[in-house]
């Protein structure tokens, strides 16, 4: 029975079909479209799917630019540029002076040498400072739920989640840091934008331009081009349209049919009837279960055990291990 039902539309039809209802009633509709959906979702989020892991994806961590000098006057939005290249790239980027620890966020691109930045300059008037423009964040895929791992070409580490507080305490303390990312975290979203036409691979890219959520890495000033691996669980949207195909590999989507039913003859307190759908439904599932669960390790962040290590321990040895050279 598996192979004929493709979509939402062909799961929802075959299981009015099978009570004999009438697929114009719109409460009949309505309930098996809310049983398909709410078991979809408690399939997909009760175990690791293989199905539901993407691997083949990557983002690109642009180096910093750091080209010419910067002006800027006290209590102003607008930094000039000398002998600078910026483009529209750079939108949504950080710029900091290097005689300050402040950073501004560049809010639009006027010109290749001007810029608009998100609060007044604190710092007293000057002309022809050095400076650093530079990403720390990027928009994630649209369809991501959770990250798996990160890692990075030529990089012996895995990229160490951290939370928001510690990874705003490490760019106060170490603002001027440089490198590979060493640690990330995910708050807030970003503006993802997708594949230019001209460019779209079906099946792969995204197209369009949106808010999606945002991964932000310290050290935050990349000192060199950093192509981000990141294998994710993809998010599981809801089941609407008639042509929605659901994530479950097709051999195994009528379970989503058989769970339905179940429910459909629960409700009716048809229990025997309810009760043998279930079991159908249940052995779907372990057979599911051998072919795609998947076991592997990821990574896991956990805290450190305070039985194990003292508080001034923990802090002493972390400040060595990111004041240390090199």
């Amino acid at each position: 029975m598996g192979n004929e039902l493709q979509t939402f539309g062909d799961i929802r039809n075959a299981a009015i079909a099978r009570v004999k209802g009438d697929s114009a009633d719109t409460p009949t509709v309505d309930f098996f479209s809310e049983s398909i959906n709410t078991r979809y979702r408690t399939i997909c989020s009760r175990k690791k799917w293989k199905f539901l892991r993407v691997t083949n994806r990557s983002l690109r961590l642009p180096i910093r630019y750091n080209t010419g000098t910067i002006a800027w006057t006290t209590g102003q939005r607008t930094i000039t540029g000398t002998g600078t290249v910026w483009t529209g790239d750079h939108r949504h980027w950080w710029i900091k002076p290097n005689s300050t620890n402040n950073s501004y966020r560049v809010i639009t691109v006027t010109s290749a040498t001007s810029v608009t930045v998100d609060s007044p300059i604190v710092e007293a008037t000057a002309t022809g400072q050095g400076y650093q423009l530079y990403q720390s964040e990027l928009a994630l895929f649209p369809d991501l739920e959770d990250v798996d791992d990160i890692r990075i070409d030529g990089r012996p580490w895995l990229v160490r989640p951290v939370g928001p507080t510690e990874i705003n305490s490490l760019r106060q303390k170490y603002s001027n840091r440089e490198g590979a990312p060493e640690v990330y975290t995910i708050e807030g979203e970003s503006v993802f934008s997708g594949t230019l036409l001209a460019q779209f691979i079906l099946g792969y890219d995204f197209l369009g331009t949106g808010l999606s959520r945002a991964i932000h890495f310290w050290p935050q000033i990349p000192d060199a081009n950093y192509t981000i691996h990141i294998p994710y669980k993809r998010r599981v949207s809801t089941l609407s349209l008639a042509a929605d195909i659901p994530l479950i590999p097709i051999e195994h989507r009528h379970v989503l049919l058989y769970f339905a039913l179940s429910d459909w003859y629960m409700k009716d307190r048809q229990d025997q009837t309810g009760r043998y759908y279930e079991s159908l439904a249940k052995d779907e599932l372990r057979e599911m279960e051998t072919k795609y669960l998947d076991t592997d390790d990821v990574l896991q962040f956990n805290a450190p055990n305070p039985n194990k290590y003292h508080h001034s321990y923990l802090l002493r040895h972390s400040e060595y291990y990111f004041d240390r050279e090199g």
